[in-house]
C-alpha cells in the first residue's frame, strides 16, 4: 500500500472512529439530560396528618365514651362479708357432695376463727340450687375465690346482698344467673321492722355483746350500721358513743 493511500485509510478510519464517538456521546447527552430532568423533577409534597390534631380527636372520643359502670356501694354489713368473711382462707376436700354442704363447711371453718362469732350467711334464690353435687378440692383458698371456682364448675351465680333494712343485708346469695359477687335482688320490697328504736336496740344489744368477747372488728360493722341505719334513734346516739371508744 503506498504512503498516500495509508494516509488516506487513516483519515477515513479517523473519521469513522469520530463519528463513532459522536454518536455514543449525543446518545449520553440525551439519556443523562431526561435522566437529571427526571430527578430533578418535584413531586407535590403529600401533606402527612397533623398529629396534634389526630391526638386532640383521639382524647375526645374517648372521653365522649360512656365510663365503664361501677358497683353500688355496699352496706356496712356487705361490705363486712367481702371484706372479712370472704377472705378466710378455707381448705376442703370433697367428692360428689351437696353444694349446700359444702358452703356449711366454709360457714363452720369462719365460725372457727375466734374474731368471728357468727358464719357466713348464705340464701338461695331456689332451693335446688343447693342440691347440685360436686366434687372440689382447695387448700388455704380464700373463701371468694373458692366461690369463684365453684361457680364456673357448677354453673351458678352469687353475690353479696347490700341492701339497708333487709333482713339478710350481708348475705351470700346463691342464683341460678352468672354474677360473681356484685348483684341485685328481685323488685319485692324488702322486709322491714316497724318499730326502729326497738330494732336498733336489739342490734346494740348484740354489738356490746360483740365487745365483751373482745370481738371489736364485728362489734363496729354492727354499730356503724346502727349509726347508718337508724340515725334518730337513742341505740343510735349510744351505738356512736361506743364506736368513739373503740376507734381510741
Amino acid at each position: 500500500m503506498s504512503s498516500s493511500l495509508f494516509c488516506e485509510f487513516r483519515v477515513f478510519r479517523g473519521s469513522l472512529s469520530n463519528s463513532k464517538n459522536a454518536v455514543f456521546s449525543g446518545f449520553d447527552f440525551v439519556f443523562n439530560l431526561w435522566n437529571g430532568a427526571f430527578r430533578t423533577t418535584r413531586r407535590p409534597a403529600r401533606k402527612g396528618p397533623n398529629m396534634r390534631s389526630f391526638a386532640i380527636s383521639l382524647a375526645a372520643l374517648l372521653l365522649a365514651l360512656p365510663a365503664p359502670a361501677q358497683p353500688p356501694k355496699d352496706t356496712r354489713l356487705a361490705e363486712f362479708t367481702r371484706e372479712r368473711y370472704l377472705k378466710v382462707k378455707v381448705s376442703v376436700e370433697m367428692k360428689d357432695t351437696l353444694l349446700r354442704d359444702v358452703l356449711k363447711e366454709f360457714a363452720a371453718q369462719v365460725q372457727m376463727d375466734k374474731e368471728f362469732e357468727h358464719p357466713v350467711m348464705w340464701t338461695y334464690a331456689d332451693a335446688d340450687l343447693g342440691d347440685k353435687t360436686v366434687t372440689y378440692a382447695c387448700t388455704d383458698k380464700p373463701i371468694e375465690d373458692a366461690l369463684k371456682e365453684l361457680a364456673n364448675k357448677v354453673k351458678f351465680g352469687w353475690f353479696v346482698i347490700s341492701k339497708d333494712d333487709h333482713i339478710r343485708d350481708g348475705w351470700v346469695r346463691i342464683t341460678s344467673g352468672s354474677e360473681r359477687g356484685f348483684g341485685a335482688l328481685g323488685t319485692a320490697p324488702a322486709p322491714k321492722t316497724d318499730d326502729d328504736e326497738t330494732t336498733a336496740t336489739s342490734r346494740l344489744d348484740a354489738a356490746k355483746e360483740q365487745i365483751d368477747k373482745g370481738r371489736k372488728a364485728t362489734a363496729k360493722a354492727v354499730l356503724t350500721g346502727i349509726i347508718d341505719k337508724y340515725p334518730k334513734t337513742k341505740a343510735a346516739a349510744e351505738a356512736k358513743t361506743l364506736l368513739e371508744k373503740l376507734d381510741k
